[in-house]
């Protein structure tokens, strides 16, 4: 997660995803962090659940969530 903060900061983004396979223990969907408000530009860190074995359907859900911005 810092890494990729830092990331964003180095390359001037204020969007980061994170990847993850879908677990029992995890629920579906994707998560949201933001950065303190008070910083030059905010960075978004979304953490999205890949569902590996239905990969096609859940790759789908991505692309909408990556084409709407939410």
């Amino acid at each position: 997660m810092y890494q990729m903060y830092a990331y964003s900061k180095k390359y001037n983004t204020p969007e980061i995803w994170l990847l993850y396979p879908l677990t029992d223990e995890m629920d579906s969907g994707y998560i949201s962090f933001y950065s303190n408000k008070n910083e030059d530009i905010e960075t978004i860190v979304r953490v999205f659940f890949v569902d590996v074995s239905n990969i096609e359907e859940s790759l789908e859900v991505l692309k909408e969530k990556l084409i709407l911005g939410k």
